[in-house]
């Protein structure tokens, strides 16, 4: 059997960290990255990512593809359209009930005028606009008197007028026949014939009107017709209704 020497034996043991600090394994630094260069002969070039498509600047939808938002169809009036201004006169039928703006004499027998039937007038004047064939709004100032039994009822109002033609689709059938609807503050007075002294006084009071029409006679931008129509002014003092036929007129600036 072969021995080592002490001084073999010593040489291996100086030896041996040295071996231990060095595992054999151990991988080698890695060498920095170089700047890219010049492409090599032959070599393809990376095309460059395409940029995101970015909106217009009016508002158009990525890749110029149109908006699908239908557009809205225009509206058009054949018949009424714009300003209109009317007005409609009539004869008429009515009477007033009701006591002196008094206090002390309201609701007590002995001050209570009733003037009966009576015969009188009534019209309407009011100006606006046709929203549409079918459908008209303005503004209206109303007078109307009755004469019968001894009294004169005269009364006033303003308020507002609306028109409809509800069978306006119906074609020329029935584009021109109409309802109407009149709503406002009024004041009201009875006196006796040939008197100053009221015995019917409304004070703040309320009216109410509605009836029918037909404007198919034109004129230029003129539309005629008769209308028939009941009118109602009440308040906590009075009450008077009448009923009227007479002639209206509209003038329409459109179509």
């Amino acid at each position: 059997m072969n021995t080592l020497g002490p001084a073999a034996c010593a040489a291996a043991l100086l030896a041996a960290p040295a071996v231990w600090a060095s595992p054999p394994d151990m991988a080698a630094p890695a060498k920095a990255a170089e700047p890219a260069g010049e492409p090599e002969p032959g070599a393809v070039a990376a095309e460059p990512l395409p940029a995101e498509a970015e909106p217009s600047a009016k508002g158009e939808p990525a890749g110029g593809v149109e908006s699908s938002k239908p557009e809205q169809p225009e509206v058009e009036w054949h018949r009424r359209a714009d300003f209109m201004v009317g007005l409609h006169v009539g004869v008429g039928l009515g009477a007033a009930l009701g006591y002196p703006n008094d206090a002390l004499k309201i609701d007590r027998p002995e001050f209570e005028t009733n003037t009966g039937a009576s015969g009188g007038g009534a019209g309407t004047f009011w100006i606006g606009g046709a929203l549409a064939d079918w459908l008209s709004f303005g503004v209206s100032i109303s007078g109307a008197r009755i004469l019968g039994g001894g009294y004169q009822t005269s009364s006033g109002s303003v308020g507002f007028h609306t028109e409809v033609f509800p069978a306006f689709s119906l074609g020329e059938l029935g584009e021109d026949f109409g309802a109407y609807v009149d709503a406002g503050i009024a004041l009201l007075q009875t006196v006796p014939t040939g008197q100053d002294s009221p015995v019917i006084e409304s004070g703040g009071a309320a009216r109410f009107g509605l009836g029918g029409f037909y404007e198919g006679l034109r004129v230029w931008q003129l539309s005629m017709g008769p209308y028939v129509g009941a009118d109602l002014v009440w308040s906590p003092t009075c009450v008077r209704p009448i009923a009227v036929v007479g002639w209206r007129t509209a003038l329409y600036s459109g179509p």
